[in-house]
């Protein structure tokens, strides 16, 4: 035989044997490739879902705030309905915030005045009263209809 030729065998040989391990890896690699993308397609999906449950929890949240803000209104409305009344001085125009001062003001500066409206001052003390109840009682009721 030729030694020429004897080589090459054997380099065809050697070449053979390389594509062949070549082959393997390349095998290998595709089959940890493949689960690779099973993994990353199970944890899409499981993105996904979690995805799609914290958009029904943000849309379920968005619901709640906006029926909490409408309460919110509506409580500020009736907060704002309720200011208090003024009471103003009918010989000097000066505005109070209740009876009681307003009473204290009319003895102090106007004392020929207040004699004769006590009786006066009393029964609006009473009126007032009165109303105080019935606007407490309505936001009792309004927040009862709020709630249900």
């Amino acid at each position: 035989m030729d030694p020429n030729f004897a080589k090459l065998f054997k380099i065809a040989q050697l070449i053979i044997e390389y594509l062949l391990v070549c082959q393997d890896q390349i095998a290998n690699q595709l089959v940890d490739y493949e689960q690779i993308k099973g993994k990353s397609l199970h944890d899409q999906d499981e993105s996904r879902r979690e995805i799609e449950k914290l958009r029904n929890d943000l849309n379920t949240t968005k619901k709640e705030s906006k029926k909490r803000k409408k309460i919110i209104e509506e409580q500020q409305k009736m907060l704002m309905s309720q200011r208090p009344p003024h009471h103003t001085c009918p010989v000097c125009a000066h505005s109070f915030l209740t009876i009681d001062y307003l009473q204290a003001h009319i003895h102090r500066r106007h004392p020929e005045y207040g004699s004769g409206r006590e009786h006066d001052i009393d029964s609006e003390k009473e009126i007032q009263r009165v109303k105080d109840e019935l606007r407490s009682k309505e936001t009792e009721l309004q927040l009862i209809k709020v709630q249900k």
